[in-house]
């Protein structure tokens, strides 16, 4: 009958618009709760520490372990960390401390990392990471890489940089400053390196590497003297001063 028809029109009705509703609030409740994470996680130390360590368990592999400490907010603009270690088998083999990056969060919604100012308070290397088995198989069939977004970094200074006998010879400690970009499959960057100790000591290099190319070029100017680290790694017979 019509009476039965418009009953069920209108039951039909009140069902559509209950669904209707109840996704609309499911929609807002998961908007508002996405908005909470990203406050949380891009705002608060405590979301930074978070999403800092999920990170680090991601890149960790059984034979590498990232270890990171300390992190501030990440979206704010003034990303500080407290350390950042790299560990093997045989322990740790590198640190970071005391790394700051005035950045640009925004600029990630256009597929860009600008960062105005990277730094760090010391850097510490003692020694090479372990070889992995594969290591040489992975090089021999590598294709290069692709980077998620640009990355453009326009200071980079890293006064105390300290390199361990297991990995020059000696101890060593360097003063890093330059600047880098990286697009897609391709790395540029200026560096220039002194050492505190040695007056005369002096690096600056102007690289390119291209890996899905099989191209790197480098343009740079080397002058330290005969007992500096770059005569010791050419093992020049008589330690002779080395200007390139």
């Amino acid at each position: 009958s019509e009476k039965d028809k418009e009953s069920r029109m209108r039951l039909l009705t009140r069902i559509t618009r209950f669904a209707l509703r109840l996704i609309a609030c499911g929609l807002g409740v998961t908007l508002v709760l996405g908005a909470v994470a990203i406050l949380v996680a891009g705002f608060t130390s405590v979301g930074g520490s978070f999403v800092a360590g999920q990170l680090a368990s991601m890149l960790s592999t059984p034979d590498r372990q990232i270890t990171i400490a300390g992190t501030g907010p990440l979206l704010t603009g003034d990303l500080r960390i407290e350390s950042v270690s790299l560990a093997d088998s045989k322990g740790r083999y590198a640190e970071i401390r005391d790394i700051a990056m005035d950045w640009a969060p925004l600029d990630l919604l256009h597929g860009r990392l600008t960062a105005e100012r990277v730094a760090a308070s010391a850097v510490r290397i003692d020694r090479a990471p372990l070889a992995k088995a594969d290591d040489t198989a992975e090089g021999d069939a590598g294709s290069g890489f692709a980077l998620p977004v640009e990355i453009d970094v326009k200071s980079l200074d890293l006064p105390v940089v300290d390199l361990g006998p297991g990995l020059a010879g000696r101890d060593i400690r360097l003063s890093l400053s330059g600047s880098g970009q990286a697009v897609s499959e391709r790395i540029a960057a200026q560096l220039r390196a002194t050492r505190a100790e040695v007056l005369d000591a002096e690096a600056t290099a102007d690289l390119i590497y291209a890996p899905a190319e099989n191209r790197l070029r480098l343009k740079g100017e080397v002058n330290e003297p005969g007992d500096g680290l770059l005569a010791g790694l050419l093992v020049t017979l008589h330690r002779e001063d080395v200007n390139l």
